[in-house]
């Protein structure tokens, strides 16, 4: 169905690996941000603390682990404010350097 609305318009092929690029890009983003994750464990603690604290945002990458939410939906209902969880990883970051000290 897809390829016959398409072919008209000419360049179908070209047209559809876009589509499927853009639909792959934060599916890709997340993978290789969770790789790094595992190559750098220092930072597990950090990030698996923030998403305790704000479980819409482990939720959130869920949806985006599933292919149903962006990862960066600006102005979207699917997307998380990112000053808030920032402010949660500064919060995490403050509180395992006073332990720490």
């Amino acid at each position: 169905m897809w390829l016959e609305t398409r072919t008209a318009t000419g360049d179908w092929l070209a047209e559809f690996d876009c589509e499927r690029e853009s639909l792959l890009r934060d599916y890709r983003r997340l993978t290789a941000a969770l790789l790094w994750l595992a190559r750098n464990p220092a930072f597990l603690g950090v990030a698996l603390e923030t998403m305790r604290r704000l479980p819409r945002v482990f939720s959130h990458l869920l949806g985006v682990a599933g292919g149903t939410r962006r990862l960066w939906g600006v102005g979207s209902q699917n997307s998380i404010p990112v000053p808030t969880v920032q402010r949660e990883i500064l919060s995490v970051l403050e509180q395992r350097s006073d332990r720490a000290a």
